[in-house]
């Protein structure tokens, strides 16, 4: 019987201290009866808890999974190391296999393939030339046709 009176007891203080209820004497004194006891219930674990006078306690492990787990890194390298491997070699390759050639098309013009790069960019610089005689001409015209209507808006 003393044992329910106890935890009925501790559990009041329980609730009481959650709701900030109590004095700081009264407080140090239900953290030491909490400490110490023996008694279970749910919120008596809450508030120890809730403390920090619960404590996990730590299992030793067995050498099983360790060994386990190094061979598994062990592979986990080994694989790594041959994808490394595989990819520089495939990058030297790859390298190697992409010589220039002269047979090389740069441009295709009027259908027929041009391999001279000089005579590529000279196209290159006779269109662009066209195009910034054709934008001159423009401008030219956009010109005289504002000058023209300034001129009829003033008479």
């Amino acid at each position: 019987m003393n044992n329910n009176q106890d935890i009925e007891l501790l559990l009041y203080d329980i609730e009481r201290w959650f709701d900030c209820k109590m004095t700081e004497d009264e407080e140090k004194q239900f953290k030491i009866v909490l400490a110490s006891t023996s008694l279970n219930h749910p919120a008596i674990e809450e508030a120890k808890a809730v403390l920090g006078f619960n404590t996990i306690k730590s299992v030793k492990k067995s050498r099983k999974p360790d060994s386990a787990f190094a061979l598994h890194s062990m592979w986990k390298v080994k694989l790594t190391a041959a994808a490394l491997i595989i990819a520089v070699l495939s990058i030297v390759i790859k390298l190697s296999l992409t010589t220039e050639t002269p047979d090389e098309c740069f441009a295709f013009v009027n259908g027929q393939c041009l391999t001279n790069e000089e005579d590529v960019m000279r196209l290159m610089m006779e269109n662009i030339a066209a195009l910034n005689e054709g934008v001159n001409e423009a401008q030219q015209e956009i010109a005289e046709e504002l000058e023209v209507l300034f001129q009829d808006s003033r008479l």
